[in-house]
């Protein structure tokens, strides 16, 4: 499976993650203070569009664009991901990354070396993107597998298939 292919994963784990724990639980932080479920998904919907899908455009039509950084925390406390609605930020997160894997896929050539500056990150190929964007997604995996035994929910055999992946040993 390529990378590309994987990046249609994790929107649907992540709702199956939602179907099985109580809405009672979604605004549940970890003891460290980790983000909830509504968080995690809100904050994976902001960043798929207003990250990924970003990085893709500029790189894309840009010569060596300028990347921002996008401040995770930061915008989750601004933006009060916490009271916000679970099922809203799910579908968000689906079709975006649905939309940014089409364009992905419709990549050819010479487009995949194109190269930008991220913050904080340096150099950005769009050929590395959608490597960068797995490993994001499994990081988030990883957060949930430990998330949930806290809440008292079992997690799912998929998520932990999942969150164990090797992103690097995918090509693009």
């Amino acid at each position: 499976m390529s990378t590309i292919d994987a990046l249609l994963e994790f929107p649907p784990l992540l709702q199956l993650v939602a179907g099985q724990t109580p809405e009672s639980l979604w605004q549940t932080r970890g003891p460290d203070g980790s983000f909830a479920l509504v968080e995690q998904a809100c904050h994976l919907a902001d960043l798929e569009h207003e990250g990924f899908c970003y990085r893709i455009e500029q790189l894309l039509t840009e010569t060596d664009p300028l990347l921002p950084d996008f401040p995770g925390a930061a915008i989750a406390r601004l933006r009060h991901y916490i009271d916000r609605p679970l099922p809203h930020a799910l579908t968000r997160f689906r079709t975006t990354r649905e939309a940014n894997v089409r364009r992905l896929r419709d990549v050819t050539g010479d487009q995949w070396s194109r190269r930008g500056y991220q913050e904080g990150l340096g150099e950005l190929t769009l050929a590395r993107l959608p490597q960068l964007m797995l490993l994001h997604d499994i990081s988030h995996a990883n957060e949930l597998r430990a998330l949930l035994p806290l809440l008292g929910v079992t997690v799912p055999e998929a998520l932990v298939a999942f969150a164990a992946r090797d992103p690097l040993a995918r090509s693009a």
